[in-house]
């Protein structure tokens, strides 16, 4: 199993926490009715997304390999541990990844791509249209 590096200060800003300075965050979650409950759901639905085989689509879509769900559930249980609140879904992508996202009711989305062990994207767009990458980790210079 891999561990993934903490995220910084900056990235966790980004990410819709439990409670900042007492404030709760809002995020569209209709189906949950407590923090545990809505991240027990986004692991059940990465034990679906595990138990999926090629073509799960009819179009030819990979699955998302084991490494990827196993990363993405590791990168779950931490962000849950860190005070972030549950994704409004948990999705296999087309492209053998998986994404957690957040909607925000202003139609605000920040999408969270699994790609593999230590390998994911950040991505925020908002109602008009504009995304903004926001990078995970600092570059490491070998």
């Amino acid at each position: 199993m891999t561990n993934w590096p903490e995220f910084s200060d900056d990235v966790m800003q980004h990410l819709p926490l439990v409670s900042r300075n007492g404030k709760s965050m809002s995020v569209l979650n209709p189906s949950c009715r407590s923090i545990a409950d809505g991240w027990r759901k986004s692991i059940e639905s990465l034990l679906a997304i595990r138990e999926l085989e090629d073509d799960w689509d009819g179009r030819g879509t990979p699955t998302p390999t084991t490494d990827v769900v196993d990363a993405a559930t590791i990168l779950a249980v931490n962000l849950r541990r860190r005070g972030v609140r549950p994704p409004s879904a948990t999705l296999q992508g087309v492209a053998g990844d998986v994404f957690f996202e957040w909607q925000w009711p202003d139609r605000t989305t920040l999408t969270l791509e699994v790609e593999g062990p230590c390998e994911a994207r950040l991505i925020r767009a908002t109602a008009d249209g504009t995304a903004a990458e926001i990078p995970l980790f600092d570059a490491v210079t070998v």
